[in-house]
C-alpha cells in the first residue's frame, strides 16, 4: 500500500514537526523496498549532433536509464554517450567531448523529477547508442 501523498524524500531531510517526520520516514522507507510501480518505456536512439530529452509519462517519479550500443554503430568507441542533469546546462553546453561518459550497458538512476526533466545526452558519434528507460511512479 502506497502512503498518502507519497513522494520520495530528496535531502536535505529538515522537518517542521514531528507528523512531517514520520511521514518522511514512511515515504522514504516505501520508496527503498517498494521501488514504485514501472510505468513506461521508451527507446531513444541518440543523436551526435543534438541533445535530446528524456519523455517521461505523468506520474513519474523516477527512472532507470540503461545505455547501450546501437546495433548499426560500427565503431569501437567506449564512452557512446554523454549526459548531464544540473541545474547550470544551458543549450550548448552538452557535446560529444563534453559532459558525463556513458558506456555501454552503463546504467543510470534518476530519483527526482527535476533532474528528469533537465537530463540531456548526446551520442559521441552518429548513430553509437541507444538509452533504453523505464518510468517509475
Amino acid at each position: 500500500m502506497t502512503p498518502k501523498n507519497f513522494k520520495i524524500p530528496t535531502p536535505p531531510f529538515r522537518y517542521q514537526n514531528p507528523t512531517q517526520a514520520a511521514e518522511q520516514s514512511a515515504n522514504l522507507t516505501f520508496a527503498l523496498f517498494s521501488g514504485g510501480e514501472a510505468i513506461g518505456f521508451e527507446q531513444i536512439v541518440a543523436s551526435d549532433s543534438e541533445e535530446k530529452k528524456l519523455n517521461p509519462p505523468e506520474g513519474t517519479v523516477w527512472a532507470l536509464l540503461v545505455c547501450e550500443k546501437n546495433p548499426a554503430y560500427a565503431g569501437t568507441a567506449s564512452v557512446l554517450m554523454r549526459f548531464r542533469q544540473d541545474k547550470t546546462l544551458v543549450a550548448g553546453d552538452l557535446t560529444a567531448t563534453k559532459g558525463m561518459p556513458l558506456c555501454e550497458l552503463g546504467v543510470i538512476e534518476i530519483k527526482d523529477v527535476d533532474n528528469l526533466k533537465r537530463f540531456s545526452f548526446i551520442a559521441t558519434a552518429p548513430n553509437s547508442a541507444i538509452l533504453n528507460v523505464e518510468y517509475y511512479s
